[in-house]
């Protein structure tokens, strides 16, 4: 019983699957910002390349202004 219960706290550590998001068109990452959304990835709905500046796949970074 004992690496049973190992076992199920294994997998308790495992990342969750990340949920799907709806689409929903974002005009600029201030306004996807003002909905909650960072970091959308390349693959989500709402991901366009206009709002990935540095291309690198994920759109709307949060980053730190100078």
């Amino acid at each position: 019983m004992a690496s049973a219960g190992r076992s199920l706290h294994a997998l308790n550590m495992l990342p969750l699957k990340q949920q799907a998001q709806p689409y929903r068109y974002f005009r600029n990452c201030r306004a996807a910002h003002a909905a909650g959304r960072y970091n959308i990835r390349r693959g989500d709905p709402s991901y366009r390349a206009q709002l990935d500046a540095d291309s690198d796949g994920l759109a709307c970074e949060p980053y730190r202004r100078r």
